[in-house]
């Protein structure tokens, strides 16, 4: 940053030496009596511009021209140099940018200045010159220091349009958007807009256009939608010979499905199709379907009526054993004891045990 900030375009009197000269025999002492036409003076102005363009340019000083040189305050070794702002040899102030000068004189340590910026004066008045914050932004807003600014920085919209504004359809303020954000059609309009108590209207208006809808089947409407789905439902329950037209609604108890609901209410008679149904399916499982033999291993004393009758038929059929100990009835195989009980003999009892596994 600068070291100092001063207006652009204006004739100026900036410092040269950023600390003061000092003599270049014993490095302490300050040289107050350099002046403009000194032994050995070569006094140089760097700038550089906003866009960074680097110059450098050697400046005379003057006593009585445009680089006068001049000791504000005596005897602290402190100097400072006139810029104008046009018509210079060498160095205008006529360029926004960042300028220090740097230079050397017989007897004298080489210097440098301080950087100084250079930007237009309303920046100055409102960074620097205004006496409270709220005088700068006064400053700011109301365009002082600007050319032709006079009223403060406001959207008007009055101004935007050219015309005043009212509140109607396809009215001013529709245009005047139009007009702010640049667009053919705003998104929204004047009368679009709910305000206060609109918003009930515009809702029972909303659900009155929905339900016209719904009631008109118009096609790609819902009411349409749900008449094909009706439709089809029907399609399919003839097909698959499922009506449940009057099922269904006796199955629905206060909004729940009724499990006492079946497929055929008690006490009526198969029909005709129905019984001849289950009359194939029972000749089926006793004349078609085949059961394996049971395994090996204790017959359960509760089993299904299938699973009793194997056992008689494993035992009518399969090789078995009689000793006066053990009874023994074996797999398909004759090799292996399935089952077996225990057996005795007193002469006038024969006495089988209960069948355990024959393992």
């Amino acid at each position: 940053m600068p070291d100092l900030w001063v207006d652009v375009d204006t004739a100026v009197i900036v410092p040269v030496n950023v600390m003061p000269l000092i003599d270049d025999t014993d490095f302490k002492t300050i040289e107050i009596a350099v002046v403009y036409n000194s032994t050995g003076m070569a006094l140089t102005w760097n700038f550089v511009t906003c866009a960074g363009v680097v110059t450098g340019v050697a400046v005379t000083p003057t006593t009585v021209g445009v680089y006068d040189w001049s000791e504000p305050v005596a005897d602290k070794g402190m100097y400072a140099i006139e810029i104008p702002a046009s018509g210079g040899a060498s160095a205008n102030n006529d360029t926004e940018g960042v300028g220090w000068f740097t230079g050397v004189a017989t007897g004298v340590l080489p210097w440098r200045g301080p950087t100084i910026g250079f930007r237009r004066a309303a920046l100055n008045d409102l960074f620097i010159d205004g006496g409270t914050a709220s005088t700068n932004l006064e400053d700011f807003f109301d365009g002082t220091g600007y050319v032709g600014g006079t009223a403060k920085l406001t959207v008007d919209l009055n101004k935007i349009l050219g015309a005043t504004l009212t509140e109607t359809v396809g009215g001013y303020l529709t245009a005047a958007f139009k007009k702010l954000f640049d667009v053919a059609t705003p998104v929204l309009v004047a009368s679009d807009v709910m305000r206060g108590t609109d918003s009930a209207a515009l809702a029972s208006v909303c659900m009155e256009t929905r339900l016209s809808e719904l009631d008109a089947g118009t096609p790609g409407k819902a009411a349409a939608e749900i008449d094909l789905i009706k439709t089809d439902a029907a399609a399919i329950l003839v097909d698959t010979g499922t009506t449940l037209d009057g099922r269904i609604p006796a199955a629905l108890v206060g909004g729940k499905m009724d499990a006492s609901v079946g497929a055929v209410a008690v006490g009526v008679d198969l029909s005709a199709t129905m019984a001849a149904t289950v009359k194939t399916q029972a000749v089926a499982a006793l004349n078609t379907d085949t059961y394996a033999e049971p395994v090996q291993g204790s017959p359960a004393a509760t089993t299904t009526l299938a699973a009793k009758i194997n056992y008689l038929f494993k035992a009518w059929r399969n090789r078995n054993t009689q000793t006066a100990s053990q009874y023994s009835l074996y797999g398909d195989d004759a090799i292996t004891v399935d089952h077996k009980g225990t057996f005795s003999d007193n002469g006038v009892t024969a006495d089988r045990g209960e069948i355990i596994s024959g393992l």
